[in-house]
């Protein structure tokens, strides 16, 4: 898989996961107007939310494919 090098606002974003560990799932409580969003906990204690978009205007989906 291909790494880009470009100053892309996303990659910005995720590199702050590179050398963390993820210990753990989390499930926000859902709101009136949105459901639960679910998100990585992290070893610091940060946590990646799963969104479908930066605003954060509801859950995402995040694939997970083994290495081949």
């Amino acid at each position: 898989m291909a790494v880009e090098q470009e100053r892309d606002p996303f990659f910005e974003q995720y590199r702050n996961l590179i050398g963390r560990r993820v210990v753990g799932i989390v499930k926000s409580p859902a709101r009136r107007t949105m459901r639960e969003l679910y998100g990585l906990a992290i070893d610091d204690r940060t946590v990646a939310w799963v969104m479908c978009d930066p605003e954060g205007n509801g859950p995402g989906f995040l694939e997970i494919k083994a290495g081949t």
